[in-house]
């Protein structure tokens, strides 16, 4: 990755069928008794070499249009999932691949990730157990409004791109007690 990567970031479709969130919401009600719905979105971060043509955009829009539209409508606090620090998840060298091979070549990497939309009260507390419920800590990272953790400690969605992206991985970290298994 270059140190002068553009970052784009694309929406996606659905990425929680009515079945899954069906399952998962009880979880989260056991970690946040306030929650009453749950829905889930891709989204996608582009990072490239220069500005995309709008040519180029539209046919990246169209390779990334799959699956079941998201629900325009989902309302509550995002919690983003997204690639651990210092991992190419396999999801991203295939898609990288796919771009290149359809001619846009100052696409550098495509990264997924998944908008989780939980509506309901929840407190501070409540968040980071619900945070816990969302993503896998051996490879994902989970970041949602007001309190974005990485390892353990609190970083900003532009930080995070920016260290997944360009390489940047010395950032300011503010270190919090861990969270109890």
């Amino acid at each position: 990755m270059s140190n002068t990567s553009v970052i784009l970031k694309l929406s996606g479709g659905d990425a929680l069928s009515a079945f899954r969130a069906q399952r998962l919401l009880p979880v989260l009600k056991a970690a946040a008794p306030g929650v009453t719905a749950v829905s889930a979105s891709y989204v996608h971060f582009v990072a490239s070499t220069r500005e995309l043509t709008a040519d180029e955009i539209q046919r990246l829009e169209a390779l990334l249009d799959y699956g079941d539209p998201a629900k325009a409508d989902a309302e509550g606090t995002e919690f983003l999932t997204v690639p651990r620090l210092g991992t190419i998840s396999p999801w991203a060298s295939k898609a990288t691949d796919i771009v290149h091979n359809c001619g846009i070549d100052a696409v550098e990497r495509i990264e997924r990730g998944v908008s989780y939309r939980v509506a309901g009260t929840m407190t501070d507390a409540e968040k980071t157990a619900v945070a816990k419920c969302l993503f896998d800590r051996m490879t994902e990272t989970v970041l949602w409004t007001g309190c974005w953790i990485i390892h353990g400690g609190p970083v900003s969605a532009i930080l995070w791109c920016s260290a997944h992206f360009c390489g940047k991985t010395r950032i300011p970290v503010r270190r919090f007690p861990s969270i109890p298994h």
